[in-house]
């Protein structure tokens, strides 16, 4: 598996997704380490309190490991999201929404790493995504180099052998007179296929 690291910790990724307002239970792909509901008056995302005990509270969930799902103690209204990782791609930049474009951008390093230790990873293409969508923050905002020189709306990395990573930047520019000064819905998406490495 391919993952994103902002020093030695993983940048947030969505496992699951729910937007239905009726269900209370929705699969994903990983456990999460927690789920987030997101609204327009909340683009961050609010914590849901993740169960303890054998008592599921209608503001609460927990994981179901026998259907790989997210089960909420009752139905939310909003986009559900759950995250796995450690850290989100700005977390703790809080970036100025005022004076030149220079003032308003934050370049964050990245490392691409390949997880695997026998496959190696081709065509692994990088793009800005929203965890919700949300009028006043935009995967616009995101830009991505290689080389911290040339930054463009996607990159490609041709290989990355098992075991190995690459390094990428990846920049934030707010618009200016911006109201939102933490950014939480906004990450990376990941594209990628493996084949066996002949030489591990």
């Amino acid at each position: 598996m391919i993952k994103l690291y902002s020093g030695s910790s993983i940048i947030k990724y969505i496992v699951g997704e729910d937007t239905s307002t009726a269900t209370e239970t929705f699969v994903c792909t990983e456990e999460p380490i927690e789920v987030r509901y997101f609204t327009s008056d909340h683009p961050n995302g609010v914590l849901i309190t993740k169960n303890v005990d054998s008592t599921l509270s209608s503001d609460e969930w927990e994981w179901n490991g026998e259907t790989s799902s997210v089960v909420l103690g009752a139905p939310n209204e909003n986009h559900v999201v759950a995250i796995k990782g450690e850290v989100f791609l700005s977390e703790g930049n809080k970036i100025p929404v005022t004076g030149t474009e220079g003032d308003r951008s934050f370049v964050n390093t990245i490392k691409v790493s390949n997880e695997s230790s026998t496959l190696k990873a081709l065509d692994v293409l990088l793009t800005p995504t929203e965890f919700f969508l949300h009028d006043d923050i935009g995967t616009a905002w995101l830009q991505i180099s290689l080389d911290n020189v040339t930054y463009d709306e996607t990159v490609t990395i041709s290989e990355i052998l098992p075991s190995e990573y690459t390094t990428v930047y990846v920049k934030i520019t707010v618009p200016d007179e911006s109201e939102i000064m933490v950014f939480r819905n906004i990450g990376i998406d990941i594209m990628y296929v493996y084949e066996y490495d002949e030489e591990v």
